[in-house]
């Protein structure tokens, strides 16, 4: 039997806001086609009892099957795997088991897998004017007083490169609100159980990314401001630590609620 996938707070609409599942804004960047890229790390390991294995799927208008360059520039939602260990010369990289859109993993193999692959979900899209302004401002400020930049020039340069952030957590996040979750059982007396999750945004999404975004200005100002500053030894310090202990602490910024169960 697999067990419901779903932890957090329980939503009076029945929903879950979650508290384990899918993160903040990861890597992102732009592809050699011009389009946008944003990952997000997930956590897909699933309890229950008499499983063999676990499919997990992803479906909805934006779910793509293609894997790798995205050359018609589209909007596209699929898993990804980053291999995690080594490969020796001309040696392939290791099979993960899976497609764009799925892949299965033995129940008893969960822990070695998560060792293996960092296993994300991945948006794709488009530019816009939005992106592309976001974009040019943040390599102007960041050009601005390269060697000691003053205080003002740092809050400028934290402020155009978290504006940037920001846009691509809401292009990204919107195209997950579209997409489905779907955890599979394959069952070791044969048949199978299956639990299905709408993505959705949190109610005030904006306001509590908006929060947590702006609390980084002022330390990665800070980090930029005192870097190369011999008499602010401390002040980098605290700043980095100040900064780390912010990305510790991410929002819970989706909602997952349960479709079917079969």
């Amino acid at each position: 039997m697999l067990r419901a996938y779903a932890e957090g707070m329980p939503q009076e609409d029945g929903s879950v806001l979650t508290t384990r599942f899918i993160s903040t804004l990861g890597s992102s960047g732009t592809t050699d086609t011009g389009t946008w890229y944003a990952s997000r790390d997930i956590d897909l390991t699933c309890m229950g009892d008499g499983i063999e294995s676990i499919e997990y799927s992803l479906s909805g208008p934006n779910a793509s099957r293609v894997g790798g360059q995205n050359a018609t520039g589209q909007a596209i939602v699929r898993f990804d795997a980053l291999y995690n260990g080594e490969t020796g010369e001309n040696e392939s990289l290791p099979e993960n088991n899976g497609t764009a859109t799925s892949y299965v993993v033995t129940y008893d193999g969960q822990a070695a897998d998560e060792r293996a692959f960092n296993r994300t979900l991945y948006a794709e899209f488009p530019t816009d004017d939005a992106l592309d302004a976001a974009e040019a401002l943040s390599q102007q400020m960041s050009e601005i007083g390269l060697s000691e930049p003053t205080w003002e020039e740092a809050v400028q340069q934290a402020e155009a490169y978290i504006a940037l952030h920001r846009l691509l957590e809401k292009r990204s996040a919107d195209l997950l609100a579209s997409t489905t979750l779907t955890m599979t059982a394959h069952l070791q007396g044969g048949g199978v159980q299956s639990h299905a999750y709408s993505i959705s945004l949190r109610e005030d999404f904006d306001s509590i990314l908006d929060e947590w975004l702006d609390s980084q200005v002022e330390p990665t100002a800070a980090i930029n401001c005192y870097r190369d500053g011999p008499d602010h030894t401390d002040d980098y310090a605290a700043a980095q630590e100040r900064l780390q202990y912010i990305y510790s602490q991410p929002p819970n910024l989706f909602v997952l609620t349960e479709l079917e169960q079969k």
